[in-house]
């Protein structure tokens, strides 16, 4: 009986948790709202590169460190300093890991989509 109901809880929680918390699915990407200061070219990289795992919808362990379903929520302190941290991040080629990046060789970012991506953290700091 206990079980019973503990897995109801747990099933009540579960939902509660999909219903107050829209999900972007990959799919809904490219029309999302994500704030004024993503701009296309590098919606376009993100497309790419980073949201296989860092949507509401990926990866559990990469949406921690940086989920970008909820871009728009973040202050524009908050967003700068996680653009400054993709660029790190892409630069010193820790994103996307190695291992993604083996079964997925067209989502390592290259110089031109960095110096995007650069150009896009320095108008953020203006």
């Amino acid at each position: 009986m206990k079980t019973l109901i503990g897995l109801t809880f747990i099933i009540i929680l579960f939902m509660t948790c999909l219903i107050s918390n829209p999900v972007f699915s990959q799919s809904d990407w490219k029309g999302a709202d994500l704030g004024k200061s993503i701009p296309d070219n590098v919606k376009d990289i993100f497309e790419q590169s980073c949201v296989n795992c860092h949507l509401e919808s990926g990866n559990l362990k990469a949406k921690m460190r940086f989920n970008l379903s909820k871009w728009e929520k973040f202050s524009s302190v908050k967003q700068s300093k996680k653009a400054e941290d993709v660029l790190y991040q892409v630069t010193k080629e820790k994103m996307p890991p190695e291992k993604y990046r083996l079964s997925h060789p067209k989502s390592v970012p290259g110089k031109r989509e960095i110096k995007i991506i650069k150009e896009w953290v320095e108008s953020l700091q203006k």
